[in-house]
């Protein structure tokens, strides 16, 4: 698994500070206190770790950009003070700078020889982005089988995860893939764990994960192995299964004093013909009873047809109740509109003379405003001589609201009294119905009582 480190770009509040990497060894060296340790927790951070929110980090970090290489990618790694969730990765593949160069010297050399000029040609670069997130989701993030930063960072370099039992002494454990963070275990070392075991085992389950790692870096992993070793356990415990299994019936067969199989088989022949003559028996009592007319039927049926009326009248009682509501308020609008128009029409009588001195909102003196004769004196708007409307217009409209009033009315009325026979339609069903329900109850328990009784006998 190829990851070459080249640079890191670290933003704080007042600078931006970038730190660049040597192909082969980096030593960061300098008083306590000048950010040793917290570059290569920034570095920890973009591939995925935690951050220590320090007083001095939590005052001046802001974001940290970590440029690698991951097998041929180039990448880079954004994560913000506030991602604690995800991780901004971009890449772009090209070749090898070898590779370009050799490439160059080959075309010119061609170039040369046919006379041609000496050009170059850009290679193309692939070039992605996208926002991994730490925890994998239920939709991949990039091509099929990339979930999270952790698969991402794999499919990158090339290597294909290994896939580890979740839990080892368990042989129906899934299988879940070795996440990268596990490996990175050998490649970062926490500054207050320098001194503790390489491998973890003094936690079972991260020294469990730690030996997985460690196969995964010497190449001794396989999944065939870890399905051996799956079946091993499970084959162990079976045989411990079955052990306990044959000594649970031994101690069954002392207490009933089976002593041998022919006891037991002779035991096991006498059962059954019990079992079959009594399963004769039942068969017949069974074609008794089911050539018998059920002497509730006729009533379920009555129950059933009165529970289909009883929905009826009640779907029927909703659409009226429903109705009267609509036109009830349907004919308060129109009471209220008459209303309205009565009120502005002797609005208007009261007002239409009147000359006034001063505005009635804020008492401005308007009696000395320039205004033509066409226009109102207190807004100065054009007065429009067509919008008094005829006494006899008027008229009209009153006694056609008016009818349309008492048209809803006598509907209401009448909706009324049918809702009216509706519900006693539907308390009489209902009573009905209550009574034909106590008898079927007390027949079936008559019928089932003697039915039973003779089961017994």
């Amino acid at each position: 698994m190829k990851l070459r480190l080249e640079t890191l770009r670290i933003t704080a509040r007042k600078s931006i500070e970038e730190v660049s990497f040597s192909p082969s060894v980096t030593f960061l060296y300098g008083p306590v206190g000048t950010g040793k340790s917290t570059v290569a927790r920034l570095v920890d951070y973009c591939l995925g770790g935690d951050l220590e929110r320090t007083p001095a980090v939590q005052q001046e970090f802001v974001a940290a950009q970590l440029n690698l290489q991951l097998g041929e990618y180039a990448c880079t790694l954004e994560r913000s003070a506030a991602d604690t969730q995800s991780v901004r990765v971009s890449w772009s593949r090209a070749r090898l700078a070898e590779d370009i160069e050799a490439n160059n010297v080959a075309a010119d050399e061609q170039a040369s020889e046919e006379g041609l000029d000496e050009d170059r040609v850009e290679e193309p670069i692939e070039v992605e982005s996208v926002n991994a997130p730490l925890s994998a989701g239920g939709a991949p993030i990039f091509a099929e089988d990339v979930y999270n930063l952790s698969d991402l960072l794999f499919h990158l370099s090339g290597v294909r995860p290994i896939k580890v039992r979740q839990r080892a002494r368990d042989p129906d454990s899934p299988m879940i893939r070795l996440s990268f963070r596990d490996i990175w275990w050998y490649c970062y070392l926490e500054q207050t764990h320098l001194d503790s075991s390489f491998f973890k085992l003094e936690d079972p389950f991260r020294g469990r994960k730690s030996q997985d790692a460690m196969r995964f870096f010497t190449g001794l992993h396989s999944e065939r192995l870890s399905q051996l070793e799956a079946d091993l356990y499970r084959a162990i415990d079976e045989q411990k299964g079955k052990r306990e299994a044959a000594s649970q019936i031994k101690i069954f067969m002392n207490r009933f004093e089976l002593g041998s199989e022919l006891d037991v088989e002779s035991r096991i022949e006498i059962s059954r013909r019990e079992l079959k003559g009594i399963e004769a028996k039942r068969q017949v009592v069974e074609r008794d009873r089911a050539t018998i007319l059920h002497p509730t039927d006729q009533l379920r049926t009555q129950l059933r047809e009165l529970g289909s009326e009883v929905a009826e009248v009640e779907s029927a009682i909703g659409e009226t109740t429903a109705a009267i509501s609509e036109q009830r308020a349907l004919r308060a609008e129109l009471i209220t509109a008459k209303v309205k128009s009565t009120r502005a029409e002797q609005a208007g009588a009261v007002l239409a003379g009147v000359s006034y001195v001063r505005c009635p909102q804020c008492f401005s003196d308007v009696s000395a405003r320039p205004h033509d004769i066409d226009t109102c004196s207190l807004c100065c708007s054009q007065i429009n001589a067509t919008g008094h409307v005829p006494s006899l217009e008027l008229e009209s409209m009153r006694r056609e609201l008016n009818d349309r009033i008492d048209l809803i009315g006598d509907s209401i009325q009448r909706r009324e009294r049918g809702l009216g026979k509706n519900k006693r339609l539907l308390e009489r069903l209902r009573c009905d119905k209550s009574r034909a329900d106590d008898l079927l109850q007390a027949e079936l328990a008559r019928y089932d009582s003697s039915f039973i009784e003779s089961i017994r006998r």
